[in-house]
């Protein structure tokens, strides 16, 4: 049976540039929209993609592995290859590495695995979920202007209740298929207010299993106050932090206002305890301060909860079930 290969260079801001080769034929694509290249693939025969490790959004990736099977490889390796051929880096090049790479040594790649799939799935559903919450959130914006001007507007909330009908379908879709990820932290941590999609997002963003020690993890999320980088180009920086993931930082944030907002029984009188005692120790700050200075706190520890959680639940597992360890007993 014939298969197409397919090596990618990703891009984030630019065009993306593919090489295809199927039955002994080598083409070059510049895309910018992924439906351009799954277009211009062959049809029902089977493709196999490769890229480098980190290189793409989840979303992309999962749309790949619904056409065929997917591989990667180290950046660091195409990084190596690069500079011992003395090329200079650019999508095209890096392409032409990738597949190179591939026909001299097919070892260097790697297929996705059942878990990951699962994760970039587990994505694609999260980032199709905020699109739709923040439409909309544009679309009640829009229909109230409307509504000012010139009275209500049937095709306004015909729009709206169509994509909350979606939403709803896609957060059940989110708890039945992260069912076995998200609910033993949930029964665990039993948070007020700290809902599926919240910890979800922190889960399946950013694995805690994938961090070997807390205080990385901490750091990933910038609330670890050790890192001082002062190149604005290396991450977003905010005083003596630096924030490689701001949109999930404001996720942990948004989880502590939930869990505030439901007064939780155990995390709430903690909450006021720490908002006390940023009080004391910043007199002269504004109440909006002493507020988000508790609120850091607090998400510190939360992380620290949710870390502790999933890495004593995987230990427990391999404990019971030792064949599910790296290392399987004979």
């Amino acid at each position: 049976m014939s298969v197409c290969s397919v090596f990618i260079d990703w891009a984030v801001r630019k065009s993306n540039v593919a090489v295809i080769v199927f039955n002994c034929e080598e083409r070059q694509i510049v895309f910018k929209e992924l439906e351009k290249l799954l277009n211009v693939l062959p049809k029902n025969v089977e493709c196999q993609f490769y890229l480098e490790t980190g290189a793409s959004k989840s979303v992309f990736v999962w749309r790949l592995l619904s056409r065929g099977r997917v591989f990667f490889v180290a950046g660091k390796t195409v990084k190596d290859k690069r500079k011992k051929g003395g090329k200079v880096k650019s999508d095209a090049t890096d392409a032409r590495i990738i597949r190179n790479l591939f026909s001299k040594c097919p070892t260097a790649f790697k297929e996705s695995s059942a878990e990951e799939k699962s994760l970039f799935e587990l994505r694609y559903i999260l980032q199709k979920h905020k699109h739709i919450t923040k439409s909309i959130a544009r679309l009640k914006n829009q229909a109230f202007a409307y509504r000012r001007e010139f009275g209500d507007s049937e095709l306004y909330n015909k729009q709206i209740s169509s994509l909350n009908k979606e939403k709803r379908l896609l957060f059940k879709e989110f708890k039945q298929k992260s069912k076995n990820l998200l609910k033993p932290v949930l029964d665990t941590l039993k948070i007020k207010g700290l809902g599926p999609i919240t910890l979800g997002t922190i889960l399946v963003c950013t694995p805690p299993l994938n961090f070997l020690s807390q205080s990385k993890y901490l750091r990933y999320f910038g609330y670890n106050a050790c890192v001082r980088y002062k190149d604005p180009s290396k991450g977003h920086v905010k005083g003596n932090i630096l924030i490689k993931r701001p949109a999930l930082r404001s996720k942990v944030y948004e989880a502590c206002e939930g869990i505030i907002r439901n007064q939780d029984k155990k995390w709430y009188p903690f909450y006021l305890k720490l908002k006390a005692d940023m009080r004391t120790r910043f007199p002269a700050a504004k109440k909006g301060v002493v507020h988000k200075k508790a609120m850091n706190r607090m998400g510190t520890f939360l992380l620290k909860g949710i870390y502790q959680t999933t890495h004593r639940l995987k230990t427990n597992e391999q404990q019971i079930n030792p064949t599910t360890t790296k290392n399987k007993v004979v």
